[in-house]
């Protein structure tokens, strides 16, 4: 048994360090796998915010570009002494000068492709001077008389020559799409603010430009946390801009930082802000959100899931084998090995359980038996016949008293029986009971037994007492029988 527990031990021990170990690298690997993750998408959101921040410059260049443009300065008659709306021109412009404004808002379209819907050039009194929509001019009589209500209006004179401004998102009157305004004043001579000029660059441009390779981006605005481009779903015309339902980044207004890691859904999540110049009215942030939440099993690899498993079995094995050689060895320490009976210590233990339970009502009977003959039994046909004997006798108690009471060897050839009274018609049967089991009717050498019996707890309710008054008893029957014997 000990060897057996000693290898249960080792086995253990050795399984415990491999699942120590496993687990360590399963950690380790499950923690790179998230820190690369993390990395990945920081570097996907940084991507786009540039992109973004990119796309905005170069608008911005462009109208700023436009804003100095002679021919819109030669509209205006060229020293621009006029003041179109309260001054009469110098001179009606020309269908060459026109023309020639037609030409530079188409050419400013050009230069981003299919995204810009409409460019224009605004007096200061709210009149279109002029306009091209996807590349096309409009015609005089189709050109709006009052633009000072356009959301890009006031804020465009409401700054200093050369700044450029541009608008949050709004839906287009001229084209239906939902728009981003980037205007500027024109510079004239006499330093006076006579006209500005524009182009609508659409949110779906934008998204399109987000739609490159570079995985699912959302871009957030700070200041609401509503989804303005999703660069999964296309800008539709006539529809909400962005994703109007999804909230979740509502609770982070006010919280962002330039750049940061944060969940989402359970998810990893990276963001990083859009950087914006003076007249920017857009402060965004680019998001990126993992696919999928990550699981326990996230980057744990095969070999340590494996290592894992085979290491908790044999944990499992060896702790069953251990409880078992645990209870054996309890077993062992409670058991007679000669007669498979309890012993004098579990005797000991079970009494000081119930007695305190016992009671006057339902007392408990303690018998201690001593055999008669045995020695001569045992000296006249050997110790392997006398064991022999004491194994037979054990078994014949036992049976004797199973589901009465308990039976017991305490040593040399005294036995116990522990009972309740509930459970046996007497003292004077359960007395009767135990003296037919321990009887050997042999020719040469019978075997009988002297018994005595106390009631607990009316005689006594202390261990040490009712195994002392047990035992006077027992050898004050064997002493009458012997005086009985004799005569």
């Amino acid at each position: 048994m000990g060897a057996v527990r000693r290898s249960t031990v080792v086995m253990l021990t050795a399984a415990l360090i491999f699942l120590i170990a496993a687990l360590g690298s399963a950690a380790s690997g499950r923690a790179n796998t998230l820190k690369t993750e993390q990395s990945e998408l920081a570097q996907r959101s940084a991507v786009g915010s540039h992109k973004m921040s990119e796309f905005f410059e170069r608008a911005s260049t462009i109208v700023e570009l436009g804003g100095r443009n002679y021919s819109f300065v030669d509209y205006y008659g060229g020293d621009a002494y006029g003041d179109r709306g309260h001054l009469p021109l110098k001179a009606k412009p020309t269908d060459q000068i026109v023309e020639r404004v037609n030409q530079d808002l188409a050419h400013m379209g050009r230069m981003y492709a299919d995204r810009i819907g409409a460019a224009a050039f605004i007096d200061v009194s709210g009149v279109t001077n002029a306009a091209v929509i996807h590349g096309k001019p409009v015609v005089a009589d189709k050109l709006p008389q009052n633009s000072r209500t356009a959301p890009y209006f006031q804020p465009v004179f409401g700054v200093s020559p050369g700044v450029v401004r541009q608008s949050r998102p709004y839906r287009s009157p001229t084209v239906g799409d939902w728009v981003i305004s980037s205007g500027t004043q024109v510079l004239m001579p006499d330093h006076v603010k006579h006209a500005m000029v524009h182009f609508e660059i659409t949110v779906e441009g934008f998204r399109r430009e987000l739609d490159g390779g570079y995985g699912h981006l959302l871009v957030v605005d700070a200041a609401t946390g509503a989804v303005v481009i999703d660069s999964a779903s296309p800008q539709q015309n006539g529809q909400p801009l962005g994703d109007p339902g999804n909230h979740r980044f509502t609770p982070l207004v006010g919280q962002w930082q330039d750049a940061g890691l944060m969940k989402v859904d359970g998810r990893q999540a990276a963001y990083h802000r859009v950087p914006s110049e003076v007249g920017n009215d857009n402060h965004w942030y680019v998001v990126t959100v993992a696919p999928a939440a990550p699981g326990p099993f996230t980057g744990v690899g095969v070999l340590p899931g494996i290592v894992v498993l085979t290491a908790a079995l044999i944990i499992v094995y060896a702790v069953i084998m251990l409880r078992k050689s645990q209870s054996a060895l309890v077993r062992a320490a409670n058991t007679d090995p000669l007669t498979g009976l309890r012993n004098r210590r579990r005797l000991e233990a079970d009494l000081a359980v119930l007695l305190p339970k016992c009671t006057e009502d339902d007392p408990l009977y303690l018998t201690l038996s001593d055999l008669n003959g045995f020695k001569a039994y045992n000296d006249t046909l050997g110790h392997p016949v006398g064991d022999t004997l004491l194994a037979r006798l054990g078994q014949r108690l036992s049976d004797a008293v199973q589901g009465r009471g308990g039976a017991y060897r305490i040593g040399g050839d005294e036995f116990c029986v522990v009972a309740r009274a509930s459970d046996v018609d007497s003292p004077d049967a359960l007395i009767a009971l135990v003296s037919q089991a321990l009887r050997e009717d042999h020719d040469r050498v019978p075997v009988t037994a002297s018994h005595g019996l106390v009631v607990l707890p009316q005689e006594t309710s202390d261990l040490i007492a009712a195994m002392s008054l047990v035992d006077r008893r027992m050898y004050q029957q064997k002493h009458a029988e012997r005086v009985r014997a004799e005569r």
